[in-house]
């Protein structure tokens, strides 16, 4: 009887090991903090921060067993430049069932409320001049997703990485259009 309770309490004490090992942010490399998390297909899309360098990035955290996650890749080491309104980083894969996590972090002086993924402008050129309100977007759900700014962050996933899901926008408290980012381009102040 006491090699049994011996060999339980030795289980109970490794499946808890194993706990902290698979699930949540001990499953991402280094250490971090995770900032959000959404469901995904494969498992979970992580925003994170790296707590020793002050960095963030996404991360694909694939469903493994019940409640146990595995580390499937990430994008990390980012950070907002000077003098400009937010960084974008994504991580995703080509796998049939994949998704594409986008982590946002915005520039605490920006005056960043909502930060929008998506495009229904195709005929406005990149280096063009152009209006979109907040209000827009919001009348455009099937071009869109929109997200309010929580702690300087934003977390979205896409069915797939196109020119639309890599355009990004910030729109102040009001509404108004402050910033943008082009599939191609540079995040960059508008007013």
């Amino acid at each position: 009887m006491k090699k049994i309770m011996i060999a339980i309490l030795i289980s109970l004490i490794l499946l808890a090991g194993l706990y902290i090992w698979l699930a949540g942010p001990s499953a991402i490399p280094g250490n971090v903090k995770i900032i959000q998390s959404q469901k995904t297909v494969y498992g979970k899309a992580v925003l994170f921060e790296d707590v020793d360098n002050q960095t963030f990035g996404v991360a694909r955290l694939e469903h493994y067993w019940w409640f146990f996650y595995s580390f499937g890749g990430s994008s990390y080491g980012h950070y907002v430049e000077e003098d400009k309104p937010f960084k974008v980083t994504g991580y995703g894969t080509n796998d049939k069932i994949d998704s594409l996590a986008i982590g946002v972090k915005v520039s605490s002086g920006s005056g960043i409320k909502y930060v929008a993924v998506g495009n229904y402008m195709e005929d406005v050129a990149p280096d063009e001049s152009y209006e979109l309100h907040l209000d827009e977007v919001r009348k455009n759900p099937d071009d869109y997703q929109l997200k309010e700014v929580e702690d300087d962050y934003a977390l979205f996933v896409v069915d797939e990485y196109t020119d639309d899901t890599w355009t990004i926008r910030g729109f102040d408290e009001s509404g108004n259009l402050i910033a943008d980012k082009s599939a191609w381009g540079e995040p960059r102040y508008l007013k």
